[in-house]
């Protein structure tokens, strides 16, 4: 797929940008119920949206759960399975709100 985007007008710099740096966030466990650690990168509460690191041992499982709000997750060592199919390392995934599924390693 060959995608190109045009922006016409707009100098650099006019158009704010936010960098998140993940060594500045801390790793956080996820809680009894889920095996592993996070590492929340961004939440953005109007569009209901968090951008995060997760870290799963092989072979381990989330249960079964429905997303309150939208989560964005890039794949960046590894890979996960989920009701939706294979993730391989370099996936990004938008996971909307409502969806229902089971992420296992």
């Amino acid at each position: 797929m060959d995608v190109q985007v045009q922006f016409s007008g707009i100098r650099s710099g006019e158009i704010p940008v936010t960098i998140i740096r993940a060594e500045d966030r801390q790793w956080h466990p996820l809680g009894d119920e889920y095996p592993g650690i996070n590492k929340v990168l961004n939440v953005d509460e109007q569009r209901r949206t968090v951008h995060f690191m997760a870290r799963m041992a092989p072979g381990s499982s989330f249960p079964l759960h429905q997303h309150t709000g939208n989560a964005h997750v890039y794949t960046v060592k590894g890979s996960w399975d989920c009701e939706e199919g294979h993730m391989p390392e370099g996936s990004f995934v938008m996971e909307h709100k409502d969806s229902v599924h089971t992420p296992t390693t």
